[in-house]
This record gives C-alpha cells, sequence and structure tokens, in this order.
C-alpha cells in the first residue's frame, strides 16, 4: 500500500458565487419540473429527483429566457423525461445563454413535432446540455435535437436511437454552429447530422460516418446492451479513454467521478465501477480546549485495482443546539486516489475561544457528484 500525502489545502476550489442561488427540488418543491423551472430565478439550481417524468409539466419544457440550471439527482435509473410519443424535452427559444443548464437527464419518447424530438433550441438560444442521454425520440427534422439561428454548447452526450423523417437523426442545424465535444451520435436515422447554412464545431466525440474536426471517432461505441437500453459503455469501448479534460464535466450522467483512466470517456458514460472508496478518521482526542488546537487524521482508503475519484469533501461539526458547521475541504475535479493507496490529510485548526462547552460530533463525508461514498465521525468534549 503506498500512502498518498497530497495537500487538499492547495486545490481547494471554493464555493464562491455558485453558493448564491436558491435550491429547488421536484418533487419535493414542485410537482412537476416545469413548476420547479416557473419559480426558478437567474442562478438558481433545480435538483429533480430520480425517476421518471411524464405528462403535462414534465415535457415541452421551457425557460423562458432564465439562465438557471437543471439537474438530475444521482440515484437508480436517473431522471428520465418520457415525452411517451407526444411533445419534446426542452424548447429553449427566448434567449437563453450557456448559463442556463440541463444536465444528467435521459430524454426519451419525443415525438409529434416538426423541429426536434428531444430538444428544440432557436431564436439565438443558446443553453448547455451535459451528461444527457437523448435516445428514442422522433421528428421531421432532428430526431435527436434541432437547432435554428442558435448556439447549444453540448458536452459528454450520447445521442443514439434517434429517427428524423427528413434530415438529421442525431442533429439538424440551420444558420448556425453548434459545439459538440465529447458526444457519441450513432445509431440514428437516416444520418448523424444535417447542416445548412453553417457547420457544427465537433471535436473528440464519435460520430457514425465520421466528421471532420480534433479528435473525432468513427468507431461503433460498443454500449453494453444498446437492444435491452443500457447505453453504458463496455470495457472494449473506443470511446474510454479517448477524450480531453479541457472543460469537461466532474461527473458523468449518474454522478460518477470523471476521469476513471488516463482521459475523459466519450459519452454520458464514464466507463468503470465505482469500486470502494472508505473513509475513517484517526488521532484525534477525547478533549479539546477553547482557544487551542484542534486537529485529527483524514484517510481515505482505495480498496479497487485502478484508480478511484472523489469530487467533494465536506467537514461538519454539531453540538446542539447551538453549533452547526460545515467547511468545504475539496470542491474541484476529480480528486483520483491510486488502486491500492490511501490518501493521508493531517488536519488543524484553532478553536474559537468563545465556541459553547459541551459534546460537540464531528465527521468528514465524500462525495462522487451529487452520491456521497464514504463518512466517519466521533465524539469529543469540549472544555
Amino acid at each position: 500500500m503506498k500512502v498518498d500525502r497530497r495537500e487538499w489545502g492547495t486545490v481547494v476550489v471554493g464555493l464562491g458565487n455558485a453558493a448564491l442561488g436558491r435550491t429547488i427540488q421536484v418533487p419535493g418543491d414542485y410537482g412537476t419540473i416545469q413548476g420547479g423551472i416557473d419559480a426558478g430565478a437567474a442562478g438558481d439550481t433545480l435538483l429533480v429527483t430520480a425517476g421518471r417524468y411524464t405528462g403535462e409539466g414534465n415535457k415541452d419544457l421551457d425557460f423562458h429566457g432564465v439562465d438557471l440550471v437543471l439537474t438530475a439527482q444521482a440515484g437508480p435509473g436517473g431522471v428520465v423525461i418520457d415525452c411517451e410519443g407526444d411533445g419534446r424535452s426542452f424548447y429553449f427559444h427566448s434567449g437563453e445563454t450557456p448559463a442556463a443548464v440541463v444536465s444528467g437527464v435521459t430524454m426519451t419518447g419525443g415525438g409529434g413535432r416538426t423541429y426536434g424530438g428531444g430538444v428544440y433550441c432557436a431564436s439565438a438560444s443558446s443553453p448547455t446540455l451535459s451528461n444527457c442521454l437523448i435516445v428514442g425520440n422522433s421528428a421531421t427534422y432532428g430526431g435527436a435535437i434541432h437547432v435554428r439561428s442558435s448556439s447549444p454548447v453540448i458536452v459528454n452526450c450520447t445521442l443514439t436511437g434517434n429517427d428524423a423523417t427528413q434530415y438529421g437523426g442525431g442533429m439538424r442545424s440551420v444558420s448556425c454552429s453548434p459545439t459538440l465535444t465529447h458526444c457519441i451520435l450513432w445509431g440514428d436515422s437516416p444520418d448523424e447530422i444535417k447542416a445548412k447554412s453553417g457547420n457544427p464545431v465537433i471535436v473528440y466525440s464519435d460520430v457514425e460516418g465520421g466528421y471532420e474536426g480534433e479528435g473525432n471517432l468513427d468507431s461503433a461505441p460498443l454500449f453494453v446492451d444498446a437492444a435491452g437500453g443500457d447505453y453504458h459503455l463496455s470495457e472494449e469501448s473506443p470511446c474510454v479513454d479517448a477524450g480531453t479534460l479541457d472543460g469537461a464535466p466532474k461527473v458523468d450522467f449518474e454522478g460518477d467521478a470523471r476521469p476513471r483512466g488516463s482521459g475523459i470517456d466519450i459519452g454520458a458514460d464514464e466507463y468503470g465501477s465505482i469500486g470502494s472508496l472508505r473513509l475513517f478518521l484517526t488521532d484525534s482526542q477525547p478533549a479539546y480546549g477553547r482557544g487551542g488546537p484542534f486537529s485529527m487524521t483524514i484517510n481515505v482508503e482505495n480498496s479497487a485495482e485502478g484508480g478511484l475519484g472523489l469530487t467533494r469533501g465536506i467537514l461538519w461539526a454539531e453540538s446542539p443546539p447551538v453549533v452547526d458547521y460545515t467547511r468545504v475541504l475539496y470542491d474541484g475535479p476529480p480528486f483520483v486516489i491510486g488502486g491500492g493507496d490511501t490518501f493521508v490529510y493531517p488536519f488543524e485548526l484553532t478553536i474559537p475561544p468563545g465556541a459553547p462547552l459541551g459534546t460537540y460530533t464531528v465527521g468528514v463525508t465524500i462525495y462522487d457528484g451529487n452520491m456521497d461514498l464514504s463518512a466517519d465521525s466521533f465524539q469529543f468534549e469540549m472544555e
């Protein structure tokens, strides 16, 4: 076993302005996704609980020009927007910017629309689509996505099994140049991309039939079981480690950390099992004094053969009813711990002289995206 003694403190990314907006939960706060969007303002985050969403209020979703972030909460099956053959998942047409984000959502069952079975961007609307799986949609033009006079940013999305009766089973673009990075466009009919008056900028992507651009592939992505609806990458997939770290999201569509190998994987999925990261705290004391030093050692052990990453570490302390404290230890790109290694981080701080006396519980939790991986805690007396 190798001991990893890197400093978290040198790579911490503070929350900054990202913490200024509200978090709105669906269905916790609002019963439909559209209800949550309508209640949001610029900078807010709409956190959608894992599940299948159908019917009015859960299709033809419209941001109405508000730059908020809609993200899927990690969970079994993820967030699936199923239009059941009538409607599309998202319609952007009010000048949204790349700060309007849809992340980690599966869009399926779109139909009955002329433009864009999954997503339609028009009228100078340029949202960001990240870690989305767009599968099983149909339209006259743009089975998965139709873009007109807009410049969406599409990152690590998988478009497959979509159909257009005219052009662009994967994507149709008119009078614009959308940007796609780390995307899979494969198995769409009658073609993957059809552009008119402008050319999409596509890099580090896997496009059936080929497409000119840096790092692009034209090789079957080798999903685990596309016929059975499993679009995870298999071990043999040419999309594994075929991307670049530049601009890549920190997690995949299930909240698993990126990267897990030597590079980012192409598509919505990052290949590899979560494996096992175990956090445990050592060198703590049964009592600490006000105004004095506090110390402990944070250990994160990786029992898997390959490297595994965490994306966030949170320290918390509580002593009811007066103390409820949290501190971000790490929030940034995947912090990868080598297979069989243990990350060791000595933590110290000075306890405020006015800290309340009593029994405290202190703990640390580590996360992979929205999924908590491991935690440990202990109690001590403040004297």
